[in-house]
């Protein structure tokens, strides 16, 4: 029987949303500490790339995990509901 109605999506979205605020403020952290370092823009946007996509690598996996086990729980769910029963 089900007890508790899970809500996965808002939490995946949320996970999501913090993901992406955290790359943009660190690559605006890391492009504005370079300004002081470096006068020339593209081995700025460059190393900013190369940075993102490090992150991106090393993080996937988890994004990747945390996606595909909230979207399994959200296919259990309709089985669950097919044994829901209200009682009074």
């Amino acid at each position: 029987p089900v007890h508790a109605i899970p809500v996965n999506l808002p939490l995946l979205l949320l996970v999501h949303g913090g993901w992406w605020f955290a790359v943009r403020l660190l690559s605006t952290l890391v492009y504005l500490h370079m300004e002081t370092t470096m006068p020339s823009e593209n081995p700025r946007i460059v190393l900013v790339s190369i940075c993102l996509f490090l992150l991106f690598f090393i993080t996937y996996p988890f994004q990747h995990y945390a996606g595909t086990r909230m979207t399994r729980n959200l296919q259990a769910l309709t089985t669950k509901l097919g044994c829901f029963e209200v009682q009074e």
